[in-house]
């Protein structure tokens, strides 16, 4: 039987049966940092399971906090990750109506679903990360004080000073989003309620006393997630009032009318967006203290294709060689090169990750059409020679499955590592095909059908990377299914269950995180 694909199912009952494994007695971290399986929790969309959800009667908050316990029963996961947009946490009030934004101080805020996770998750020994999204979900009390640049897109470039946000149309997650309006990433106003929202968030859960915060995704230049991304041409999009102006041609318009007095280089390039995120990381040092902030480049694509300079060329060379959108890519690069090299002794610790991770996604990143993605996460979280002296030190890494694996319509866009799978692929060789790829490259990887010696990794070795979110249907589906009763397509998986998947990955991060020792072998 070949150690390429492992036979999971005998020996792992043998670890499951108490095997002991010598453990790592790794230096206490100086911030928190997390590590392990977590699941993943979109609050909007779980809603949408809650009994009474159709008919507007659910109890939602006693909904919510039922599923956290439920998630907790499966003892694979160190902790919850948890999504919630900026509007329903900090929702309208009249006051915020007022011109003043001073005023607007006086939002009422519902921190009820994030309080029961915390408390949920401490109860239970876990942790949290926490990913809240502004751009199309920044609030209405916000976006009224903020005029609309929608005229200067119609009126042939006529200067509209002080608009700040436009309406936007066919844009790549939308169906998650709460609305069309995006803030200019730059827009003062903006920026002073977000990081004054930051500020009450920080004060409520990044404390001394609550050990259960461990990660918060950097966010603000952004659409309608966490991720480094913004309406372009190439995905479809287009901006003001219907029809709309493609995507690329109305960047450059909004740019020179906010920065009247720069030059024509800086108007018809991405350099206003990468000037945004470090002004955003910057904020998020000075906010928050003791916790990993956690940046999602997503792939090298999906910011406009503008004439960019490359900042750091080694880490585009890694990133982003064969890119087919080479300025969104070196946009990335030099945001991230921003990232790794300041404040390296700063109050927080750093992590990269990525979302919508499947069977077919790249591996390497040097190598991708798109670049970056899982491989230029991997990238990071050694020390790479290559880069400008001094040498950034590694930072976090972590990925999130795209879909469920175990329920819904896309286990095949999901799990398949090529094109079409004959036959389809069942939820365990989803979720295993899926963890080749998240492992490959790492210490871990040949228990997972990949390699460890970091192939396109930089020529650095075997890169760790330390956490990996599922989501929550996986993890509540995973406890409850039966292991397979026929053996599977892939060899040495026989009949494996999703839930020895999820406890085995569980182990090996926290090996890489210092917390124990990599599985062994599994192979006869």
């Amino acid at each position: 039987m070949s150690c390429k694909r492992i036979a999971l199912n005998g020996g792992w009952m043998l670890l499951m049966a108490g095997a002991s494994l010598p453990q790592a007695h790794a230096q206490a971290p100086k911030y928190a940092q997390p590590s392990g399986v977590y699941a993943k929790v979109d609050i909007e969309d779980a809603k949408k399971g809650c009994p009474g959800y159709q008919d507007g009667t659910a109890d939602f908050h006693s909904c919510l906090h039922k599923l956290y316990e439920k998630l907790f029963l499966n003892t694979a996961i160190s902790g919850l990750t948890v999504g919630e947009r900026w509007d329903n946490i900090q929702i309208s009030s009249t006051g915020c109506f007022d011109p003043i934004p001073e005023n607007c101080f006086l939002a009422s805020t519902d921190w009820f679903y994030l309080d029961d996770a915390f408390a949920v998750a401490k109860a239970h020994g876990g942790t949290v990360q926490l990913i809240i999204t502004p751009g199309v979900d920044t609030p209405l009390w916000v976006l009224v004080q903020i005029p609309s640049c929608d005229g200067l897109l119609v009126s042939n470039g006529t200067s509209q000073p002080g608009c700040g946000k436009v309406s936007i149309q066919n844009f790549q997650q939308q169906q998650r989003a709460d609305g069309t309006v995006l803030p200019l990433p730059w827009n003062a106003v903006y920026r002073t309620q977000w990081n004054s929202f930051l500020g009450l968030l920080k004060d409520r859960y990044n404390s001394n006393s609550n050990p259960a915060f461990v990660s918060i995704a950097v966010a603000r230049p952004n659409c309608a997630s966490d991720e480094i991304i913004l309406p372009t041409s190439a995905y479809g999009s287009s901006m003001g009032p219907l029809p709309g102006v493609a995507a690329d041609t109305a960047w450059p318009v909004l740019i020179q009318n906010s920065f009247p007095d720069g030059d024509s280089t800086y108007w018809n390039s991405d350099q206003a967006f990468v000037d945004a995120w470090t002004q955003t990381i910057d904020d998020y040092e000075a906010i928050f203290f003791g916790v990993t902030l956690a940046l999602s480049p997503d792939a090298g694509n999906y910011l406009p294709e503008l004439q960019t300079t490359i900042l750091n060329q080694a880490l585009y060379n890694l990133d982003c060689a064969s890119a087919a959108y080479p300025f969104s890519c070196a946009a990335k690069t030099d945001i991230l090169s921003y990232f790794l090299y300041n404040y390296t002794d700063g109050p927080n610790a750093k992590a990269t990750q990525v979302g919508g991770m499947t069977a077919s996604s790249p591996v390497t990143a040097k190598n991708s059409k798109l670049g970056i993605g899982i491989g230029g996460v991997k990238l990071l979280t050694v020390v790479q020679p290559s880069l400008p002296p001094p040498a950034p030190p590694p930072v976090l890494g972590g990925a999130e499955f795209d879909h469920p694996v175990s329920t819904g319509n896309n286990i095949q866009k999901v799990g398949c590592p090529t094109a079409t799978c004959t036959p389809p692929v069942t939820t365990e060789e989803a979720a295993y095909d899926v963890l080749t790829v998240f492992f490959h490259g790492t210490p871990a990887a040949a228990y997972y059908g990949g390699l460890t010696m970091g192939v396109g990794m930089g020529g650095c070795g075997s890169a760790p990377i330390q956490y990996l979110e599922a989501p929550y249907e996986d993890i509540l589906n995973a406890w409850t299914l039966p292991p397979p009763t026929t053996a599977s397509r892939i060899p040495g998986l026989g009949t494996t269950s999703l839930e020895d998947l999820l406890n085995r990955a569980s182990q090996d991060l926290l090996a890489m995180a210092g917390q124990g020792t990599i599985a062994p072998p599994l192979c006869p």
